[in-house]
């Protein structure tokens, strides 16, 4: 392992008892970010978060070391809340892989990547513990002023690479972060839900698009990508997932109003008009 060494930190820890520690263990799975990008951005726009889907921090790190493996994300956080960096901010760690959000496909360019420490489906779909949530929580708030993101930069690999990765899973608690002032959660009302009834596929898929999602997979795969993040209910009951019931409707019809009032998409930062 790479030696590593301490730096510093958050400037607005809220969810731990005192100021955020990131260790290094460098990577060399990265390059150069390419700007402006193929849809027009010039800048670092989200952070994605990841699973490990390995069953500990340590295997996850020695593999995005491995130089043969050619895929890292810039920060690894362990289920102690433990933070290391492998990869620097401004370099273009290899996480995102083909993917796609809101007619970008070079993901990698524009985001940060975060791995979370989870065996994921394979491992059981162990819950989050809090002090890694709590770790997570500061560390996208640190990112976010940074870089001059707003809290809702931020995606799942399963929103922007639907057809292949489920990471970070169902499970992950994204109203929990909704709740520290990280990411978008749905409020609907009962337009939404009347809105929702009427949708037609056609209806579904342009709002699903308005999100950011990939509008060239086929519907039931962006429905369940949706429901993964937005409508963790859906997995609950095996039959759900993938069909567009009421309560995915509604928190749709949200979500996409959401995102044209941001000037087009979820996450990305806020258009003018």
């Amino acid at each position: 392992m790479a030696e590593k060494g301490e730096t510093s930190a958050a400037r607005h820890p809220a969810t731990t008892s005192g100021p955020m520690i990131i260790t290094d263990s460098p990577s060399p799975n990265y390059n150069e970010r390419f700007f402006p990008t193929t849809g027009g951005r010039r800048a670092i726009s989200l952070i994605i978060l990841h699973y490990t889907d390995l069953p500990s921090a340590a295997e996850a790190r020695a593999l995005m070391q491995d130089p043969t493996h050619q895929a890292c994300a810039h920060y690894l956080v362990d289920t102690t809340g433990a933070i290391e960096r492998l990869v620097p901010d401004e370099r273009r760690a290899w996480h995102a892989g083909r993917s796609h959000w809101a007619g970008e496909d070079d993901l990698n360019s524009l985001s940060l990547g975060i791995e979370i420490q989870n065996a994921g489906h394979r491992g059981g779909a162990p819950a989050y513990p809090w002090a890694q949530i709590s770790a997570v929580i500061d560390l996208c708030r640190d990112l976010c002023q940074r870089h001059g993101l707003d809290g809702q930069a931020i995606l799942g690999h399963s929103d922007i690479a639907p057809d292949r990765k489920i990471d970070p899973g169902e499970w992950f608690p994204w109203e929990k972060l909704h709740t520290h002032g990280l990411g978008f959660w749905p409020n609907p009302g009962m337009a939404d839900k009347a809105e929702g009834l009427a949708l037609t596929d056609d209806g579904i898929r342009a709002h699903l698009t308005a999100c950011g999602y990939n509008p060239a997979l086929d519907l039931k795969t962006l429905i369940t990508a949706f429901q993964r993040h937005f409508v963790p209910e859906a997995f609950l009951d095996g039959g759900n997932a993938g069909h567009a019931d009421i309560l995915t409707r509604t928190r749709l019809v949200d979500a996409a109003h959401h995102a044209r009032a941001r000037g087009g998409a979820l996450a990305f930062p806020r258009q003018s008009a």
